[in-house]
């Protein structure tokens, strides 16, 4: 590796650390529990998968029908808790992910306010527009 390529490493491995940190480590604990949907819901898929065979060999293969509204109950329940686990997850995962957004963005407004009034002046609008909306995203 050149010497070029170590420093963009260090230098990329230092901002992810300082975003992990400043930003993402206040919500440790919604994350955990982000974690904790995603492991449901891929124990409900396996869960769902599962019951799918004896279900199929009774219906298809033995021709039995008996006992056959118990397994489709389970299915229907194991469906609903994933589809909540899954719901759940993907809320809590967008909560972070823009109030991390909306950190970044009051944050660079708070600098962009206090910022040097010539460079103010020297930069066009839409640059500090842009940079608020698009680049803290």
């Amino acid at each position: 590796m050149n010497a070029t390529a170590e420093m963009e490493s260090r230098s990329s491995r230092a901002l992810a650390m300082r975003l992990f940190r400043d930003y993402l480590a206040p919500h440790w604990r919604t994350l955990v529990f982000s974690v904790a949907c995603a492991l449901t819901v891929a124990a409900m898929t396996a869960a769902l998968g599962l019951l799918m065979n004896p279900v199929i060999k009774r219906v298809f293969e033995q021709r039995q029908s008996d006992s056959l509204v118990l397994l489709v109950g389970a299915i229907v329940v194991l469906g609903v808790v994933r589809g909540a686990a899954q719901v759940m997850q993907a809320r809590l995962v967008n909560r972070i992910g823009h109030g991390m957004v909306g950190e970044i963005q009051v944050q660079l407004f708070g600098k962009l306010i206090h910022a040097d009034l010539a460079r103010l002046r020297a930069t066009h609008t839409g640059a500090f527009v842009s940079s608020v909306l698009y680049d803290a995203t």
